[in-house]
């Protein structure tokens, strides 16, 4: 092998360890960390968003069992106004 083109092989191999062997690994680790972070917040969102569907169902449920329990003719203006403070006071 000529001593040139021994020299340039070198070069380029010590180039690819000394910038982008590093480059790479950085840019490598970078990626994992913002997956993993993106992923720790997209679970802690999700378990947010079913807490808080959970309640909006039990307060909906609540609200429908307190209607259920109107006695009285369904349709009039006492029956709608009953209905709507019970849906008011229901938060």
């Amino acid at each position: 092998m000529n001593r040139r083109v021994r020299d340039k092989v070198l070069r380029i191999v010590g180039v690819i360890m000394v910038v982008l062997l590093p480059v790479m690994l950085a840019l490598w680790f970078a990626q994992m960390r913002a997956m993993s972070e993106t992923t720790g917040q997209l679970q802690t969102f999700a378990q947010l968003a079913l807490d808080k569907t959970e309640i909006v169902i039990h307060e909906a449920e609540e609200t429908r069992r307190e209607a259920e329990g109107y006695h009285g003719a369904a349709c009039t203006p006492q029956h709608q106004q009953a209905m709507l403070r019970k849906v008011r006071t229901s938060s």
